[in-house]
C-alpha cells in the first residue's frame, strides 16, 4: 500500500506587511511517497482571507472547492503561492499507512523562499529543530564530543574545544539543554564527576544527518592522545622523583586536565614565554580553582619571574587547600630561603615536611639548604655524611647529595679563609670538595650541576688561596697548536698528562686565519680535511695531553658532527676509542652575543661511544647524563655526518628513509647560485629601458649598460611561489661569452662601452674581493669572484639554503640565473615534478629536520650536505604519473618507504 503523508498548513497572516509573493520549497527525500496532499483546517475555510491562498505546484491537481491540491512528489517540490508577506505558520504531518505523525510545530516564513525537510519520524524532525538552532560553538564542542567517541568530563571537554574556558562552559550549558547530549554521574575518589556523551538516539541522527570531518576527528585523537600520553609522562616524573617541579598530583579528571595544563605552563617558562605558562596557569584555575599545584606552580613562575609578593599569596592560599602536602611545603620553603631570607619560617617547613617524609631525602636536603644559607656548614655536612653513610640512596638522590657537599665544603673552605684567616682548615675543607668531585667522577655520576659546583669551588679556591701557596706554579705562555707540556712541565709528564682539562676552544674558520695558523693546521690528523675550522685540533690537542684515567670537557661548536671539515675528527673518535658525551643545544645561541651554535662536550677514553642529548641551556640543571641516548661508532656515519637524535623511534624512521630506493646525490644535481663576491655591483633593477640600453640609479647617479651583455637572474633565497618568478626578476652585468668564457677587454670596451666604464667606475670596489687577492685568480679584473653556476642551461627547481619550512618553485626559464639559494637543475621536466612532491611532503619535512644543522628561531639549513643521503624510491614512468596525479601521496610515499603511521614520528625536541 502506497504512503501518504498529509500536510496540514494553517497560515495567521500580518496584515500590516507589505504584500511579497512567496515560494515553499518541500524536501522530503527519505518519505517513500509518491503524492503529498496540501490542505486547509475547517477553521480557515470561511475566513475572509481564503481567497488569497491560491497554491499551485508542477503536475499538481485541484481536488477541493477550499484550495486543496494534490500532487506528485519529487525529491525537491516548489509550492508557489501568493502568500502576500513573511508570516508564521503551523506544520503538521500524518502518515496514514502507519498511523504515525507529528504535532503541529510553529515556524516563521522567511521572505522569499522557505525550505522545510520532512522527515518519516517526529523524532528526527524534532532534532533537526534543535540541532538548526545550535550556535556555532555549541556544534563545535558537541562535535568534539562525538569525535572523541567516549564518554568525557567537562574539564575533558575544556581541553579539546578551542575555546575560552567560559565560552567552552557557555556552550555545554546550551547544548545540556538540548537532548542531543546526556550526563552521567561517577564516584571518583569519593566525589561526583559528570561525564557527558551522546545518547544512541541522537548518535545515529547526527551520523545520518551531520557526519564529522574525518580531519577533525584525528584532530581531536591526536588531541586526546597527548592528554593521554602526558598524564602518564607526570605519572612517571611522580614515581622517578616526587619532589620534581614538573612533579604534579592529579587523582580526579578535572585535576588530569589541570595537571596537563600546569605541565604545559612549565614547558613554556622554560622557554621564557611566561604569558602563555600564566596562561595556561590560569585555564587550569578555571577547570579546578581548588587544586593545590595550581597555586604551587603559579607560586613558582611568579617567583621566577620576580613577582614575589604574588608568589608568597598563591603559596599561601595552596596550603590553604593542602597544609600537610610534601611537595608544597617543600618549595614554599625554597621559596622562603632563597627569595624572602625567611631562614626560621622555612626551618619552619622543614619540620613539617621531616614529620611527613622523615625517610626521604630530599627532607634532610631541605635541612641542609637552610643551615647553608645560615652558614651553620658543618651541621649542614654532617647531615649529607649521615645521609649517604647512613641511607640506601638511588643515583639520582646519591648525586644530588655529593652535588650539596662539594658546596658545603667550598662554602666552609670560604669561611675559613675569609672570616677565621685559618688558612689550613680553609685549604683542607677546599681539598674534601675536591676529593667529593673526584669520587664522583670514579662513581660515573657527575651532571652539569656537580661540575658546575665543583667549577665554582675551584674558581673560588684558586682567587681565595695566599699568593706564597702557589708561588712555585708558572704561567705557560705559548702557542697551543706547537706547544709540548711533557717537554715544559716535569709534574705533566710525571702524571702522564692532566687529570682535567677545562676549555672553550677558539672558533676561528679558515678563511680568517693567518698563513701560519694555516700552516701549523695541516699537522693535525683531525684538521685535514675539508677547511678545518680552528677549533677542531683542539680536540686532538686535549686528548693527546689527557692521561688515561683523565675527564676533558669543553664548551665548543657543534658542527663537526655533520660537517665536511669534521669528517677526520669523527672517524678519530672512533680510532682512539673515544667515550665522548655530547650535550648539543641545536640552535639556540648560549651566548647572546655570539652568532655561534654550541655543545658540550665530556671525554675519556675507552669504552668508545657517544652518549648523546639535545636539549636547551635552561633544561641543564633537570639534565641526568646517565639517560642519554647511545650510539655505538659502528652504526654512525664518519664520512656523511652522524645522524644524532634523542629518540629510537626518529632514528629508526631516518634509518628506512636513508635506506629506501636510491640516495638523493646519486639522483640529482644540486648546484649554488652564483658567486660575484660583490652582487652589488654587477646585478641592479632597472627604473627604465629603451632598445639598446637599461637604466638605473645607485646613489643618486644613474647608470646605463647595454642590454647585450646582461642576463635575468633572482635572489632564490626570496622565491615563495610560482609569481615571484616574475616579481622577483632583476639584471645582472654578465661580462662573458655563451661559452661562459671571459670577454677581453678590448672586446669590451669595443661592443660594451657603457658597461665597461660602469664598471670601470667600480674598479677599486671589485679588487678588493678575496681581501685583494683576486687578480691572482680571477680571469680579469672585471670578472666574477666564483665560476659557479654560470653554465646552467636546464629547467631549476629552486629552494632556499637556509629558511623554517622549505618551498620549492619550478622553473622553465633554463637560461635564468640565480644567486643565493640551492637549486635542482634537470633536462628531465618530471623528475623535477617527482622530487619536488617528494620534498614538499611531511615525510621529506620530518626528514630534513632531524638531519639537518639547525640556526637561531628554528631556521634550518637545506644544504646538500644535509640532502645527499635521502632515500628516493624507484619508480616507473606509469608509478610517476600515478604518484604525480594522486591526491593521496602521503599514502603512497608511506607505502614506498614502509611506514605505516606517520604521527608516530616525533618531532625535534627543539627548533
Amino acid at each position: 500500500m502506497k504512503k501518504y503523508i498529509f500536510l496540514l498548513a494553517l497560515f495567521f497572516v500580518q496584515l500590516y506587511y507589505a504584500q511579497k509573493e512567496s515560494v515553499l520549497e518541500i524536501e522530503a527525500p527519505d518519505l517513500k511517497v509518491d503524492s503529498l496532499f496540501i490542505t486547509y483546517p475547517a477553521a480557515a475555510r470561511n475566513t475572509h482571507l481564503l481567497h488569497k491562498y491560491k497554491l499551485s505546484a508542477d503536475g499538481s491537481k485541484a481536488i477541493g472547492e477550499g484550495g486543496d491540491i494534490k500532487f506528485p512528489l519529487q525529491k525537491i517540490t516548489a509550492i508557489k503561492t501568493d502568500l502576500p508577506y513573511p508570516q508564521p505558520a503551523n506544520f503538521s504531518y500524518y502518515n496514514r499507512a502507519e498511523n504515525s505523525g507529528m504535532a503541529s510545530k510553529t515556524f516563521f516564513i522567511e521572505k522569499g523562499n522557505l525550505k522545510f525537510l520532512l522527515k518519516d519520524d517526529l523524532l528526527n524532525f524534532c532534532l533537526t529543530n534543535v540541532y538548526e538552532k545550535l550556535s556555532i560553538g555549541a556544534i563545535s564542542v558537541l562535535n568534539s564530543i562525538r569525535a572523541s567517541r567516549r564518554k568525557l568530563s567537562s574539564a575533558e571537554i575544556l581541553y579539546l574545544s578551542d575555546y575560552e574556558t567560559i565560552e567552552a562552559r557557555k556552550y555545554i550549558i546550551e547544548l545540556f539543554k538540548t537532548t542531543l547530549i546526556s550526563r552521567e554521574i561517577v564516584d571518583v575518589s569519593n566525589l561526583e564527576e559528570v561525564y557527558f556523551y551522546i545518547p544512541d538516539f541522537a548518535k545515529e541522527f547526527l551520523s545520518f544527518t551531520h557526519p564529522v570531518d574525518s580531519e577533525f576527528v584525528k584532530q581531536i585523537t591526536r588531541k586526546s592522545r597527548e592528554l593521554s600520553s602526558g598524564i602518564q609522562d607526570i605519572k612517571k616524573v611522580n614515581n622517578f622523583n616526587e619532589f620534581s617541579v614538573n612533579a604534579l598530583d592529579c587523582e580526579t579528571p578535572n585535576q588530569r586536565i589541570a595537571a596537563k595544563l600546569l605541565s604545559e605552563a612549565l614547558r613554556f617558562s622554560k622557554g621564557n614565554d611566561y604569558q602563555n605558562a600564566f596562561k595556561k596557569v590560569n585555564e587550569a584555575k578555571s577547570i579546578d580553582p581548588n587544586y593545590y599545584e595550581v597555586y604551587r606552580v603559579g607560586a613558582f613562575l611568579k617567583a621566577t619571574k620576580g613577582d614575589t609578593l604574588g608568589a608568597e599569596e598563591d603559596y599561601l592560599q595552596g596550603l590553604e587547600i593542602a597544609p600537610e602536602n610534601p611537595r608544597l611545603l617543600y618549595y614554599y620553603a625554597q621559596f622562603l630561603l632563597f627569595h624572602l631570607e625567611d631562614i626560621p619560617k622555612a626551618l619552619e617547613c622543614a619540620d613539617i615536611l621531616y614529620k611527613i617524609r622523615p625517610k626521604h631525602p630530599f627532607s634532610s636536603f631541605l635541612f641542609v639548604r637552610c643551615y647553608n644559607v645560615s652558614k651553620e656548614y658543618n651541621k649542614a655536612i654532617q647531615i649529607i655524611k649521615s645521609l649517604i653513610s647512613n641511607t640506601e640512596l638511588d643515583p639520582l638522590n646519591l648525586r644530588v647529595a655529593y652535588t650539596e657537599l662539594i658546596s658545603l665544603y667550598s662554602n666552609s673552605g670560604q669561611s675559613y679563609l675569609k672570616v677565621q684567616s685559618d688558612i689550613d682548615s680553609g685549604i683542607n675543607h677546599f681539598k674534601k670538595s675536591f676529593e667529593v668531585f673526584g669520587t664522583c667522577v670514579d662513581k660515573n655520576i657527575v651532571d652539569t650541576k656537580m661540575l658546575k659546583n665543583f667549577s665554582d669551588a675551584l674558581h673560588t679556591f684558586l682567587m681565595m688561596i695566599p699568593p706564597t701557596e702557589i708561588e712555585n706554579n708558572h704561567n705557560y705562555i705559548g702557542n697551543s697548536l706547537t706547544f709540548d707540556w711533557g717537554a715544559n712541565c716535569e709534574l705533566i709528564l710525571l702524571n702522564d698528562g692532566f687529570d682535567l682539562i677545562v676549555g672553550n676552544p677558539p672558533y676561528v674558520c679558515s678563511r680568517n686565519m693567518d698563513e701560519t695558523t694555516l700552516e701549523l693546521i695541516k699537522g693535525w690528523k683531525v684538521a685535514s680535511s675539508g677547511h678545518p675550522d680552528l677549533y677542531i685540533p683542539f680536540f686532538q690537542i686535549g686528548i693527546e695531553n689527557l692521561n688515561q684515567n683523565g675527564l676533558l670537557g669543553y664548551i665548543t661548536v657543534n658542527t663537526f658532527t655533520k660537517s665536511v671539515n669534521g669528517r677526520m675528527l669523527r672517524e678519530y673518535f672512533d680510532e682512539e676509542d673515544i667515550n665522548l658525551t655530547l650535550i648539543n643545544f641545536g640552535g639556540e645561541q648560549v651566548f647572546h652575543d655570539r652568532s655561534t651554535y654550541t655543545c658540550i662536550c665530556f671525554i675519556r677514553r675507552g669504552n668508545g661511544s657517544v652518549h648523546y642529548i639535545r636539549t636547551l641551556s635552561t633544561e641543564l640543571q633537570n639534565l641526568d647524563l646517565n639517560a642519554l641516548q647511545q650510539f655505538d661508532y659502528a652504526e654512525l656515519n664518519h664520512h656523511d655526518g652522524w645522524n644524532l637524535v634523542n629518540d629510537q623511534d626518529i632514528l629508526n624512521f631516518i634509518t628506512k628513509i636513508e635506506s629506501t630506493g636510491l640516495p638523493f646525490k646519486n639522483l640529482y644535481n644540486t648546484r649554488n647560485g652564483i658567486a660575484t663576491l660583490k652582487n652589488d655591483v654587477y646585478k641592479f633593477t632597472p627604473t627604465h629601458h629603451d632598445a639598446d640600453f637599461y637604466y638605473f640609479s645607485i646613489n643618486g647617479v644613474m647608470h646605463a649598460v647595454e642590454k647585450g651583455i646582461c642576463r635575468d637572474i633572482i635572489n632564490a633565497n626570496k622565491i615563495k611561489n610560482f609569481e615571484d618568478l616574475n616579481r622577483l626578476k632583476e639584471k645582472i652585468i654578465f661580462p662573458y661569452d655563451e661559452n661562459t668564457l671571459i670577454l677581453s677587454e678590448v672586446e669590451l670596451i669595443s661592443t660594451y662601452p657603457k658597461a665597461y666604464a660602469y664598471l670601470t667606475f667600480h674598479r677599486t670596489i671589485l679588487s678588493n674581493r678575496d681581501k685583494g687577492k683576486g687578480k691572482d685568480k680571477y680571469d680579469a679584473w672585471y670578472a666574477y669572484g666564483r665560476r659557479q653556476s654560470m653554465d646552467i642551461n636546464a629547467f631549476k627547481l629552486f629552494f632556499p639554503h637556509i629558511c623554517e619550512r622549505p618551498t620549492f618553485v619550478l622553473c622553465k626559464e633554463r637560461d635564468l640565473l640565480f644567486y643565493n639559494g640551492i637549486a635542482i637543475v634537470s633536462n628531465d621536466l618530471q623528475e623535477l615534478l617527482v622530487i619536488k612532491k617528494i620534498m614538499e611532503s611531511e615525510l621529506f619535512y620530518k626528514y630534513i629536520k632531524n638531519t639537518t644543522k639547525d640556526y637561531a628561531s628554528g631556521y634550518i639549513s637545506m644544504s646538500r650536505n644535509y640532502l645527499k643521503n635521502f632515500g628516493v624510491p624507484s619508480m616507473t614512468f606509469e608509478q610517476q604519473e600515478l604518484f604525480l596525479n594522486s591526491r593521496n601521496s602521503d599514502d603512497i610515499l608511506n607505502h614506498y618507504y614502509a611506514l605505516n603511521d606517520m604521527t608516530e614520528i616525533a618531532e625535534p625536541l627543539i627548533n
